[in-house]
């Protein structure tokens, strides 16, 4: 049997608490700036905030990166809302590079009733 993990998630801890989070995984649509299949991303990453600078962050994402080439892949990234100068920050002192400044756009199509998660059938 073949089975191919396609996320990952790490965990911080200190004694019994946990302290922070890193999520990843592998992306096979299309990724900004990238140019192989599959890249990994990582999708999320949190430290409590009397645990920040220490280090903590960097290394759930070397966790993450790390996870990303054991499957093969050699190309990472991740994204960040344009407001998030704590986030950009952070990635640009990871040795990330932005690759692009998006705006994303959405919208309720006709005949859905939100959270009912069934279709009205419209004639």
């Amino acid at each position: 049997m073949c089975f191919v993990c396609r996320e990952a998630v790490f965990l911080a801890g200190d004694g019994d608490s946990w302290i922070g989070f890193a999520q990843c995984q592998l992306r096979s649509d299309y990724v900004e700036g990238t140019q192989t299949c599959p890249v990994g991303y990582l999708e999320g990453i949190y430290v409590e905030l009397e645990y920040r600078r220490r280090g903590i962050a960097a290394r759930l994402l070397d966790a993450c990166e790390a996870w990303a080439a054991e499957q093969g892949c050699t190309e990472f990234a991740s994204d960040a809302e344009i407001s998030n100068r704590v986030s950009r920050s952070f990635h640009k002192s990871m040795g990330f590079t932005e690759a692009a400044e998006i705006v994303h756009f959405a919208k309720k199509l006709p005949g859905f009733q939100s959270g009912s998660g069934d279709k009205d059938v419209i004639s």
